[in-house]
């Protein structure tokens, strides 16, 4: 039993969703005067019908490709595969998953719990099923939420299986069974095959004359350590909004911490660090090279990967931001070793306004997602007390709780 007060209810009500489901609308197709509309002029009405009897309307339209899934359509998406999972349409539901997951969205609550309700619906495939889904969840790097372990906790018990709480170490060892997590590793080789594909697809978004003045910069350091993307690491704290003062302590503070034991240090932003007070930018020019671009668009992340590139595959970053734009850029091959590299890489910035620390939390040292024991066929599951829209992938600074699962009693 899990210690974390789990209880026997279920993410989703079959009931009430049941009853959403039970109405009907007639000539979809019909013309109407005053249709509300949601992002990309997606019929509000769309939504409410994917949880409806109907809800196969909805299907035919995706499939004709005029609904693409986005932030504005993912509800539609869940909905279809809640109510494909409830009327056991195994493939149409995790053909709804596939093309949230290459979206990089994860599914709801709701998704997970009607699936859980449909692995418990075939005893003699309960395992097998649900281990499809924990292989999606690994492959897709997905933090599930507190409810949905709580719900297939029930479901794994009443097969006579074990879904345990568990706590990782600091090297990934669990507390549960011992198990040592992977370790996260990524080969010279594959290193140099991600950064032949940032230059190939990344490289060129560079404007070339200002390429060419930054590589003098950084050719004259030779390598550097850490990169730093000054305006995402200043003013990723609300409270610090138009705070110049504020920011300048926290970029000053960050490159401190990151000069010690005689470390290169790069700031990489625009002007607006400039305007920070002369006494913050004085400490931070006299521990790091500063480069403020001059282009207007928001490419200080590609000048600031450039540089940690040519650095070498032991070079860091610190910036909160997910770099997701600039992943879907790469092949499918290269968004592997990207989120590898970047996994291993990226340290993310957190402040203490109790204590006015601020803590730059390093990479982990294990893999923080799905991971099966290929000696006992345990599985350990990541998950987050509140539900999140979007695959975090593990590397994020939020509490990430464990759930250590066996099928055998």
């Amino acid at each position: 039993m899990f210690s974390l007060s789990f209880s026997s209810k279920v993410c989703i009500n079959l009931g009430k969703w049941s009853s959403i489901r039970q109405y009907t609308v007639n000539k979809l197709s019909k013309p109407q005067k005053k249709q509300s509309t949601v992002g990309n002029n997606i019929p509000t009405n769309l939504e409410w019908l994917s949880k409806c009897k109907d809800w196969r309307k909805v299907v035919n339209i995706i499939n004709d490709n005029r609904i693409p899934c986005t932030k504005s359509s993912i509800n539609i998406f869940n909905n279809i595969a809640v109510n494909a999972f409830l009327e056991s349409d195994h493939a149409l539901g995790w053909e709804l998953l596939h093309k949230m997951s290459q979206k990089n969205f994860q599914p709801n609550c709701e998704s997970f719990s009607a699936y859980w309700h449909y692995c418990a619906l075939h005893q003699e495939t309960f395992a097998a099923n649900v281990e499809q889904m924990f292989e999606f969840i690994n492959k897709n790097n997905v933090i599930v939420s507190k409810n949905v372990i709580e719900d297939l906790s029930n479901k794994i018990q009443h097969f006579g299986g074990i879904c345990s709480p568990s706590k990782m170490d600091k090297i990934g060892q669990c507390s549960s069974c011992n198990y040592q997590m992977p370790p996260l590793q990524q080969s010279q080789l594959e290193f140099n095959t991600l950064k032949r594909e940032f230059e190939k697809v990344l490289k060129p978004k560079i404007p070339s004359i200002e390429l060419a003045f930054f590589r003098q910069i950084v050719n004259k350091k030779k390598i550097f350590d850490y990169a730093i993307d000054s305006l995402n690491v200043t003013r990723i704290f609300p409270d610090f909004k138009g705070n110049l003062v504020k920011q300048g302590e926290i970029l000053a503070k960050i490159v401190k911490q990151l000069r010690s034991n005689n470390k290169r240090v790069i700031v990489i932003g625009k002007k607006h660090v400039e305007k920070i007070p002369e006494s913050s930018i004085n400490l931070i020019r006299r521990n790091a090279t500063v480069y403020l671009t001059k282009h207007n668009e928001a490419i200080d992340d590609l000048f600031m990967m450039y540089a940690i590139f040519v650095s070498g595959s032991k070079a860091h970053f610190v910036t909160n931001d997910f770099l997701d734009e600039y992943w879907m850029e790469f092949s499918e091959n290269g968004k592997i070793l990207f989120r590898n590299w970047q996994i291993q890489h990226q340290h993310f910035v957190t402040y203490d306004p109790k204590t006015d620390l601020v803590h730059i939390n390093a990479p982990k040292k294990f893999i923080c997602n799905a991971n099966k024991s290929t000696e006992t066929g345990q599985w350990h599951i990541p998950f987050t007390q509140r539900p999140l829209l979007h695959s975090l992938r593990g590397f994020i600074p939020i509490p990430i709780e464990w759930a250590c699962i066996n099928f055998k009693s």
